[in-house]
């Protein structure tokens, strides 16, 4: 697993991105020395937490070009949407 960690710093210490592996096809983006996300060989996303995920937001007229399998929160009508067969709709 390649593995790239944001080290903590502030306005006295140096902030990097600090990058190792261990020769897998993964990779893992830390936070603090712990895994945040993974994603592993087949692109399989692995969100590592017990908090939440932010899905993208706006309003009608901000919607993205879009490709099927896109999924957003639509703040006009305060519902998920996801862009199935070439239209936006409510999901689920």
């Amino acid at each position: 697993m390649s593995t790239i960690n944001a080290q903590a710093g502030n306005t006295t210490t140096f902030t990097a991105l600090i990058k190792s592996s261990d020769g897998t096809a993964n990779l893992a983006l830390q936070t603090g020395g712990a895994n945040a996300v993974v994603i592993d060989n087949n692109q399989n996303a692995n969100f590592v937490t017990t908090g939440a995920v932010t899905i993208p937001a706006g309003t009608t007229n901000n919607r993205p070009t879009a490709v099927n399998g896109m999924i957003r929160y639509n703040t006009s009508n305060n519902v998920f949407e996801v862009y199935v067969n070439g239209t936006w709709t409510t999901f689920p």
